[in-house]
């Protein structure tokens, strides 16, 4: 099992501002999270923090939480029903730092057994660098020993990565980057070459997507589709043949993929199942950013969801065409990116929760509503292969701009595309008041989505 931390850059930024407010003496404080279990990786989501009154602690070079503090903090954990993580600084190190001999026998020896029977969650210890530079560990219950997290994870309008260096090493950029990495340097394009990216839907924006971010060096992608290429997908799909009909199209994918790649680590897994169900449900929370390439409002309602509560940024898309009587009567694609300190996809419009529903009672796929709606609207899924390689580049910019923040804009808001006008205009706009998504933030595995329970009526969708 990997470990991770994940918090916002509002929790951040509070962490940041008292603990390294005054370097001279270590500094400590408290904060309650949720956990997010994945299918191979366990995340701590840091949700709210405990700041210490006066009286609390002893600075004196190194710094000592009192009892009171650490009573307050357990019980407060416990009737919220989260953990406990304690936080400490190392102000005169720079780096990832490693844990002294009194702080592993205080927290392993002392604390992780009390913490556990109080709360039913195991004591996480994280370390900030005078530098701003995060290091955790975990003590996972029954033997209660150290586990290191491979990484500390930043989420609001940029994403920020900091790697354990001993657990994720970074690789060096090769030739075959050397245009990539002139744009953002070689640190950043190490930190790309880490990064673990889901794509959700393997269709046409889905293999192009994948395409761009490989050549762009990305190491670990997931591919997650149940369906097999059909004849009319050819005019869509990139890198797809009359030979490939009939295969799986995460198969077909992953073959391309592997041609494309410029990371010579690049490792490639594949799911069908979807990420309605628990199991797709879990294999997507493995993943550091997910790239929504569904055409169906339930499973974009679900990493919707995953986007808010278990802080994994998910870039989102469509197309739309509308024709009438042989002509175009509107053509669009827009793409944004949602998570916390952005608006979500039900406040955008993007996602729908009457259709929602409307999916999980299966009348998507009832060929007499389907019959009906295409009467009204026009015929469905409508896309020609200039807007999937457009939609791929918008999704795959807002993707490095979340990444890299080398435009300095973070947030590039809803992006769309006007095919009338030639514009891209882009929208920016936070949750609106009472959303629920909003509610959401780094409560994990707390708040669940609507899943499905009856695998195989998915299987026969297409």
């Amino acid at each position: 099992m990997e470990y991770n931390i994940a918090m916002t850059e509002s929790t951040n930024k509070i962490l940041n501002d008292f603990l390294l407010k005054d370097l001279k003496d270590e500094e400590i404080c408290f904060a309650i999270w949720y956990p997010t279990d994945g299918k191979t990786r366990f995340t701590v989501l840091l949700q709210e923090v405990i700041l210490p009154k006066n009286g609390d602690r002893v600075r004196h070079g190194n710094v000592s939480a009192l009892p009171q503090y650490v009573d307050r903090v357990k019980e407060y954990a416990r009737v919220k029903g989260g953990g406990v993580a304690m936080i400490h600084t190392h102000p005169s190190g720079n780096g990832f730092q490693g844990v002294s001999g009194p702080d592993l026998h205080y927290e392993q020896d002392i604390l992780s057994r009390e913490i556990f029977g109080i709360t039913g969650l195991p004591l996480v210890g994280v370390t900030l660098a005078g530098d701003g530079v995060w290091s955790a560990r975990i003590y996972p219950p029954k033997l209660f020993k150290i586990q290191w997290c491979s990484a500390v994870r930043i989420v609001g309008k940029n994403i920020t990565i900091q790697f354990n260096p001993k657990i994720m090493p970074a690789p060096k950029p090769n030739e075959k980057q050397i245009r990539t990495t002139s744009v953002w340097g070689n640190e950043k394009q190490s930190d790309i070459m880490r990064l673990k990216v889901g794509i959700i839907g393997s269709g046409s924006v889905g293999s192009a997507v994948g395409e761009i971010l490989v050549r762009m060096g990305i190491g670990d992608v997931l591919l997650m589709d149940y369906d097999i290429v059909k004849i009319h997908n050819l005019d869509r799909m990139n890198n797809v043949t009359v030979e490939d009909v009939g295969k799986r199209k995460i198969d077909v994918i992953e073959r391309n993929l592997k041609k494309s790649t410029t990371n010579d680590k690049f490792v490639c897994k594949k799911s069908t199942n979807s990420v309605v169900e628990n199991d797709g449900y879990k294999e997507a929370l493995d993943y550091d950013i997910i790239f929504s390439c569904v055409d169906r409002p339930w499973p974009r309602q679900v990493l919707n969801h995953i986007s808010y509560a278990c802080l994994i940024p998910v870039i989102d898309g469509g197309i739309t065409f509308k024709i009438e009587k042989g002509k175009l009567i509107h053509g669009m694609y827009r793409a944004q990116t949602v998570g916390p300190e952005r608006a979500c996809m039900s406040c955008l419009g993007a996602v729908d929760l009457g259709q929602v529903q409307m999916d999980r009672d299966g009348m998507f796929d009832d060929p007499e509503y389907i019959k009906n709606q295409e009467k009204v609207n026009g015929p469905s899924r409508q896309n020609i292969m200039p807007f999937v390689f457009a939609l791929a580049g918008l999704e795959t910019i807002q993707f490095s701009e979340l990444v890299t923040n080398i435009g300095r804009n973070g947030d590039l808001g809803q992006q769309s595309y006007n095919y009338y006008t030639g514009e891209i205009i882009p929208k920016h706009q936070s949750c609106l008041e009472g959303c629920d998504y909003a509610k959401k933030i780094a409560f994990g595995d707390t708040q669940k989505p609507f899943l499905d329970v009856d695998k195989s009526r998915l299987r026969e969708l297409e």
